[in-house]
């Protein structure tokens, strides 16, 4: 990241991003603050089966890009990384766009309410459900919890404060439990999933 935008300082003609996609006109998005532009953006996406991106850390470079004395100059963030090695929020944020991506081309499928509840009742009381928000990468945590809410349109099961993420499949349990398209599990990770889970029973 090149920088982080002054929030004291407002862009020549506002909060803004300029959102460039191959073959269509450019479109501006506006916004409050910098993170009201980045929630904007995100939504936009979405609704255009765009895949998703980092929203915020994009609306930072662009800002910084075009006017870099409105920036604080910040040392050189890794990305995190897309693999079960890298921090688990960075994976789900990785799962969330590929789980974006199964239903491009296609109506958001969705389970019914009985057996979103069935399945994340299995996620509660398993131990591979662990805490996915502590630390990381702020800007995914962020992206991945917006992309999980409008992909599941807001639903809840009820007991979605006990819904953390997957330690194995790394993905977010309060939005996988809803899913009928779920993304494919590698051979490993399939093995190292507890007896119990719906998964292994029910993809």
């Amino acid at each position: 990241m090149p920088g982080i935008p002054k929030e004291s300082i407002i862009p020549p003609g506002g909060h803004h991003f300029i959102e460039k996609i191959d073959g269509q006109p450019d479109v501006r998005i506006e916004g409050a603050n910098y993170r009201e532009v980045a929630a904007a953006l995100l939504r936009h996406r979405l609704a255009n089966k765009v895949p998703p991106g980092d929203p915020l850390s994009e609306v930072y470079g662009f800002v910084c890009g075009q006017w870099p004395h409105f920036c604080d100059d910040v040392g050189p963030v890794p990305a995190p990384r897309s693999t079960s090695q890298g921090h688990i929020s960075g994976d789900i944020l990785h799962w969330m766009n590929q789980l974006w991506k199964r239903q491009a081309g296609a109506p958001r499928s969705l389970v019914q309410d009985p057996k979103a509840r069935r399945r994340a009742e299995v996620c509660a009381q398993c131990p591979k459900n662990v805490e996915w928000t502590a630390g990381g990468c702020g800007s995914c945590i962020s992206t991945a919890q917006q992309v999980g809410y409008v992909y599941r349109a807001g639903r809840t099961t009820g007991i979605d404060q006990n819904l953390l993420g997957c330690s194995i499949v790394r993905q977010d349990n309060r939005t996988a439990v809803w899913s009928d398209n779920l993304p494919d599990m590698t051979e490993a990770q399939k093995a190292a999933l507890p007896d119990h889970c719906w998964r292994k029973k029910d993809v």
